[in-house]
């Protein structure tokens, strides 16, 4: 049983300038390269077929299997038995996901500079280094570096496990880095190595969710009128907080209880949905930093609500407050109904060192709710 921690409540009281060939082949000619480093050959050959996402998708990578969330409007192109991936956004953004048996005999910092050799310096891709510094990728330790070349800024990311090196490299313009970050920040919150990788404190145990959610072990809550059903794991529990609200949990005994997914319906009253949205959402950071005038605020963007043949405008934002001493992060989506009085607001919340580890199962429960139509 976790003591002393209490669960969070806010609720409501260009590369991309070129054509697509041709920023194929830069990011084939990269993914070569890293396909060397981490020590086995990359095809040029992409799948012929590629998946267009149009909501937000708990991707498993099915021979490695680390997760990553893919975004709404993303590509997906899996190279197959080259275990690596290419997420190529209408947003403007490029992402390769590489992995390789881990090099124990060679330090990130090495992995790092091999890659330097090849594309660093006068008359290479990349001209400009801006920075260097030890990360943490979903609790492995990790090396990330800055560059700028062309016109494009690359953020570079090496993660190590005990089964698997992970190389993860983001591609935008340098004009639209600033704005394009927050989808890759928000990507990289919810990465989940492969399970031999995992670090203990981002193992599922019994009661926390994720193995239930990929196997499909889930139940359905529908909502009593409230025009919306959600799945959620089977070894979770529900709690309705009066006739509009309902909280999601993992049981009282686990750590997974105090990560919470709530959904609650709210009177809206504005005729403008995208306007309705956005105020809803600024009352609800009213709110939070009434309670914690530290509050952090980002990841600010529109959010898209498409399920067959509803579609519906949102908006959402991340917050990251403090709570009786505890440190959380949350991450809010409003959604409007159409001609209804009605919006929905559903927010995933957790302690600050577990929200990476629960992150995935939000985004597979964000993934399964339904709205009804009108």
């Amino acid at each position: 049983m976790i003591i002393g921690l209490s669960r969070p409540c806010f609720q409501w009281p260009d590369i991309f300038w070129l054509k697509k060939d041709t920023r194929m082949i830069i990011v084939r000619n990269f993914l070569i390269l890293i396909g060397l480093i981490l020590g086995f050959e990359t095809s040029l050959a992409y799948a012929q077929t590629a998946d267009s996402i149009n909501q937000a998708l708990l991707y498993k990578h099915p021979q490695t299997g680390y997760f990553i969330t893919i975004p709404p409007g993303a590509q997906v192109e899996d190279r197959g038995e080259n275990r690596g991936i290419v997420i190529n956004s209408r947003n403007g953004f490029l992402i390769s996901v590489q992995t390789g048996p881990t090099k124990s005999t060679i330090s990130l910092k090495g992995m790092l500079a091999k890659l330097e050799q090849q594309y660093l310096g006068p008359g290479k891709k990349w001209s400009i280094k801006h920075e260097e510094q030890p990360a943490i990728l979903a609790g492995l330790p990790a090396i990330t570096a800055l560059y700028d070349g062309s016109g494009t800024r690359i953020r570079v990311i090496i993660g190590r496990g005990k089964q698997l090196d992970y190389v993860v490299i983001f591609f935008a313009a340098i004009a639209k880095f600033e704005n394009m970050r927050k989808d890759f920040t928000w990507m990289m919150e919810s990465f989940r190595p492969a399970e031999g990788d995992l670090p203990d404190a981002l193992k599922t145990t019994e009661g926390d969710g994720l193995q239930q959610m990929v196997a499909g072990n889930v139940r359905r809550y529908a909502a009593p009128g409230g025009g919306y059903s959600i799945e959620y794991p089977a070894t979770w529990i529900t709690e309705r907080n009066g006739d509009h609200s309902v909280v999601f949990s993992g049981n009282k005994s686990t750590p997974a209880y105090f990560a919470t997914i709530s959904i609650q319906n709210v009177e809206n009253n504005n005729s403008d949905a995208i306007k309705s949205v956005a105020a809803i959402a600024t009352d609800m950071k009213l709110q939070i930093t009434k309670a914690d005038p530290k509050a952090i605020f980002s990841n600010d963007s529109r959010y898209i609500y498409s399920r067959g043949n509803v579609s519906l405008p949102g908006f959402q934002f991340t917050s990251s407050y403090t709570q009786n001493k505890q440190k959380y992060r949350q991450w809010t989506v409003v959604v409007a109904r159409d001609g209804d009085k009605v919006a929905h607001v559903w927010s995933y919340a957790a302690p600050e060192d577990r929200f990476d580890r629960f992150g995935a199962i939000a985004g597979k429960m964000l993934d399964s709710w339904m709205i009804q139509g009108r």
